[in-house]
């Protein structure tokens, strides 16, 4: 097995999960108490819309993009896990934590997405859809 075939079966892995992981973001943000998680709704959304471009193009997503998002998940599971068990001081952290990891995925991946949507020619009628729905900022 070659790298490259490893390394986009990678990609497509994380950019098919993340949707998942900013819809579950999303819903914990209903929890009014949780400030750092009614911050990170925020970002999840715009990282959604930056995924929904990536998505059409899984190999326009560079490594920078890739590991944001796993280091995203891996993060994102330390603290349901510590949500279950406990209500200690380090899910204040690994919550912090989450936030900046956020904040991470939604650079990377934002400057692929609007790379993509720039360059490619192809574009697609879904694809021009999220490309339309990304702000210049995002």
């Amino acid at each position: 097995m070659t790298f490259q075939p490893l390394a986009r079966n990678l990609r497509y892995t994380a950019l098919a999960l993340l949707p998942a992981l900013c819809l579950a973001t999303t819903a914990h943000a209903q929890d009014e108490q949780d400030e750092t998680t009614a911050a990170t709704a925020g970002i999840s959304a715009v990282l959604g819309k930056q995924l929904a471009i990536l998505q059409q193009k899984p190999d326009a997503a560079s490594e920078a993009c890739v590991n944001a998002l796993k280091e995203l998940h891996t993060t994102q599971d330390q603290i349901a896990k510590e949500e279950q068990h406990s209500k200690d001081q380090d899910l204040g952290v690994a919550r912090d934590v989450l936030e900046s990891d956020f904040e991470n995925a939604t650079q990377y991946c934002g400057a692929d997405a609007r790379t993509l949507c720039r360059t490619d020619t192809t574009h697609a009628a879904k694809m021009e859809a999220a490309c339309t729905k990304l702000s210049p900022d995002q």
